[in-house]
């Protein structure tokens, strides 16, 4: 079987079956002694601005870095360099999942880089189209993702298959954006509180920015995001409200907002779903959303096989798959939580770690009629709401009980175990 490569620079992933071999951003520090790449470049962001880049991955062609070296001159030959490292991990023949945003010149590019490291590819196939190969989704329906620097969101048709009918680039609202207004706010608040800026030195910026993204990656999910800075032999910490932080973020979501259509059927990757506030802005706009499991590209792909490998008719991008679900998401009238029910909820997610409702004793969901209800309890909310009587619960809602956020989500039973040429 071939690996799988998902080609986004906030997580480009590598995968063997549902195994993620390698996980990292597509950022690189460069320096004439040496290139660091993923998450050891990410810990040096702030250290060494001049030498980070973080662009070459969207970018995909051959305009110089700012600063090029004997190493590395441009941003194909970071691709290159970030992909010769993914080499040493799998050396099998790769199907490359890509966004709808590329173009065919940077697709085209893509290839030929891959091939030159040494990869045999075998297929290229679009992320949002495999994402919801095997997940029920209703007749007309948008894929949301998120990159370093913007988002994409991919229209798409469903019916015995499903088909991607356009894609669309929204910039300046990607996770480096959000880190860095995130930055800024608690800077802020340092100088406010402590009359030290964060930000007049690169080692204090640094653990700034770590903090930031542990937080945005899940390792911290109370109400609260506590930062604490060490400098010159004292501590500084304050505590930001979760709520401030993604008020700060409702002018990047906002972009998403105005490129979907009125009250649209969303399935938001599992990157994007876990970024704090997104899920529940839409929600408060009219849209429904569905969470998407983080294997549900390789899902897809896995099973789709055939048809994205098909060699006899040549190496193509892959924008249309069956769709072993059809159009299955009923129209429904909206519940107490904001949003109409979709699917069952089978567990809710915290960061990376999914846990069944049974395993969490303040959670009481109860069945009646075929519909899941979140029993009356004065500690929670859902989806920002007190607890206060039975509420209808469905994926895509927040529960949250003061210390942490737990996201209501649907994984498809199979996932329970571990056509434009080009």
């Amino acid at each position: 079987m071939s690996a799988i490569l998902e080609i986004n620079d906030y997580e480009l992933t590598l995968y063997r079956g549902a195994q993620a071999l390698y996980q990292a951003p597509a950022i690189a520090i460069v320096n004439e002694r040496e290139i660091v790449f993923g998450e050891a470049a990410l810990r040096q962001f702030r250290l060494f601005p001049r030498a980070s880049n973080l662009q070459y991955l969207a970018k995909l062609n051959a305009d110089p870095l700012s600063q090029p070296v004997k190493l590395a001159a441009n941003h194909a030959d970071l691709v290159y360099l970030q992909l010769k490292e993914l080499l040493q991990i799998c050396s099998e023949d790769l199907l490359l999942a890509v966004p709808g945003n590329l173009k065919a010149d940077q697709l085209g590019v893509l290839l030929g880089i891959a091939q030159e490291v040494g990869f045999t590819i075998s297929g290229f196939v679009d992320i949002a189209v495999a994402a919801l190969a095997t997940n029920p989704a209703p007749p007309l329906v948008y894929h949301v993702d998120i990159h370093l620097q913007h988002a994409v969101i991919t229209e798409l048709e469903v019916t015995g298959e499903v088909r991607r009918i356009r894609a669309e680039e929204i910039r300046d609202c990607g996770v480096a954006n959000l880190v860095d207004s995130w930055l800024n706010l608690i800077a802020d608040r340092f100088v406010a509180a402590t009359r030290f800026d964060p930000l007049h030195t690169a080692d204090t910026e640094q653990q700034l920015y770590n903090q930031v993204f542990n937080w945005l990656s899940g390792v911290h999910t109370q109400q609260e995001l506590t930062v604490v800075i060490n400098h010159a032999g004292s501590e500084r910490r304050v505590e930001i409200p979760r709520s401030e932080l993604e008020n700060k973020a409702a002018a990047r979501y906002q972009r998403i907002l105005d490129a979907l259509p009125a009250a649209a059927e969303v399935v938001a990757s599992a990157r994007i779903a876990r970024i704090p506030g997104f899920a529940s802005t839409l929600r408060s706009a009219g849209h429904r959303i569905q969470p998407l499991a983080q294997t549900a590209v390789g899902d897809g792909i896995a099973a789709n096989l055939a048809a994205i490998a098909d060699n006899d008719s040549g190496l193509r991008l892959i924008t249309t798959l069956p769709h072993e679900h059809g159009a299955t998401i009923p129209v429904a009238t909206p519940h107490a939580g904001g949003h109409a029910e979709s699917l069952r909820v089978t567990h809710l997610l915290e960061g990376h770690t999914a846990f069944t409702p049974e395993s969490l004793p303040v959670i009481d969901i109860r069945e009646n009629d075929g519909e899941q209800w979140l029993q009356p309890n004065a500690a929670l909310t859902l989806n920002g709401r007190p607890v206060a009587s039975s509420c209808r619960i469905c994926p895509g809602d927040v529960i949250e009980d003061g210390t942490r956020s737990l996201l209501a989500i649907r994984v498809q039973p199979d996932t329970l175990t571990p056509n434009d040429q080009i």
